[in-house]
Formats: C-alpha cells, structure tokens, sequence
C-alpha cells in the first residue's frame, strides 16, 4: 500500500473507534496528515469528517519544514 492508502486506513480505524465509544466526543485530531496527502484528497477527508460523523472540530495539525509560526485556521 502506499503511504496515502496507509494513512487512510488509519483514519477509518481511528474515525470508526470514535464513532463507537466516543459519539458524543465534539473533536478529531488529525496529526502530520498532510503530509501524505495531496489538496485535493485532503480536503475530502475533512469534509467527510465535517459533514458524515458527529464530530463538530477537527483539529489539524502539520510540522512546517520552513519554520513557519503557528497557524489557526478556522471553517465552520
């Protein structure tokens, strides 16, 4: 499997064990993810993680190889 393919199955895992324990949990983290993906699959994830399970934030996370500052954005 690739590297994407890997890290979507982690997702699925990670998405259907907090859809069952956690339902009510309002957050999903998402750690160096897009790294592994590009723009365009990464942005179906999040909506899918938006729109299809009760999660009201998901939270992104990315190491910046530029040094870049700490970024907040925020979507609703």
């Amino acid at each position: 499997l690739s590297t994407s393919e890997r890290v979507t199955i982690g997702v699925i895992v990670m998405l259907a064990g907090k859809e069952e324990y956690l339902p009510d949990f309002p957050f999903f983290v998402l750690d160096e993810i897009v790294t592994a993906y590009d723009q365009t699959r990464f942005k179906k994830i999040i909506d899918y993680i938006s729109q299809e399970t009760n999660t009201e934030y998901v939270i992104v996370t990315a190491f910046s190889p530029t040094g870049d500052k700490i970024k907040i954005e925020r979507s609703i």
